[in-house]
């Protein structure tokens, strides 16, 4: 693997590793709906902003040709932007679970909505804490083979590594009971007739036991179809391809080795 990949993909991992995950509020529902209206004002922007260029351009002839390609130009950006504003109103709304024609302004301070988000915001921060903690048992894996344990020199900092893995579990445990009563509370609401309408089903419970074998199929790493789209597309390579894994180790040896 080349080194410029490499240290694109080392620059990819912490930024993904110091991102924080999306937080938790009273009114995280009514944000995104916020949100959602900003955007489709913009988008009323953007098409009228079309419809003047497409009539002007209709008398291209009569004005100067570079004002005519600059015309052209900018008709072009706006339907870029345009695609990109109502993609991300979709997402907005396919976050929230609602459909496209529902009046927005009365969904403020929806029950439902408001522990969706926060359970959307909450399966995040767990995702978040699972991979930390698959980097931090694998860490303390290298420490047994290594035999740190006998390594008076090490014993320290392998205790510490071991104990902040404990603390991590109970943590994300901890995380998985609020995250289920979430699910719990929104089902109440949903036999209540306060589930807003859509086909979005309920989300799906965590089992806390499976999540700890952090195995690539568990439910976590999938989207849960009562919580909307939460993957950010392609696995990046710095979390699935050996060669990489190896090479960023590889890459900052040397980056450490040049410093000294």
């Amino acid at each position: 693997v080349a080194e410029n990949v490499l240290g694109e993909e080392w620059s990819a991992q912490v930024h993904a590793q110091l991102k924080k995950p999306p937080r938790q509020s009273a009114h995280s529902a009514d944000k995104t709906i916020d949100e959602i209206l900003i955007t489709m004002g913009e988008v009323d922007d953007l098409q009228q902003e079309a419809k003047k260029i497409r009539l002007a351009l209709r008398k291209a002839h009569k004005m100067p040709e570079s004002d005519a390609l600059e015309l052209k130009r900018r008709g072009e950006v706006i339907v870029e932007e345009l695609a990109t504003a109502k993609d991300s109103i979709a997402k907005l709304h396919d976050a929230l679970g609602t459909e496209q024609c529902r009046r927005l302004e009365s969904m403020r301070g929806d029950a439902y909505l408001r522990a969706r988000m926060n359970a959307r915001a909450l399966r995040s921060t767990i995702r978040h804490a699972l991979q930390a903690h698959k980097f931090e048992r694998r860490k303390l894996e290298r420490a047994y083979r290594n035999q740190i344990m006998r390594e008076l020199c090490h014993a320290k900092d392998h205790a510490q590594t071991k104990d902040l893995v404990h603390r991590r579990e109970k943590t994300i445990t901890a995380q998985v009971k609020k995250f289920n009563t979430l699910v719990d509370h929104m089902a109440t609401l949903a036999r209540q007739g306060k589930k807003p309408t859509g086909r979005a089903p309920l989300p799906r419970k965590l089992d806390p036991k499976k999540l700890f074998r952090l195995d690539v199929d568990d439910e976590i790493w999938q989207d849960d179809p009562g919580l909307g789209q939460q993957n950010d597309g392609e696995v990046a390579r710095w979390q699935i391809d050996p060669q990489v894994k190896r090479g960023i180790i590889a890459l900052l040896e040397k980056r450490r080795c040049t410093e000294e």
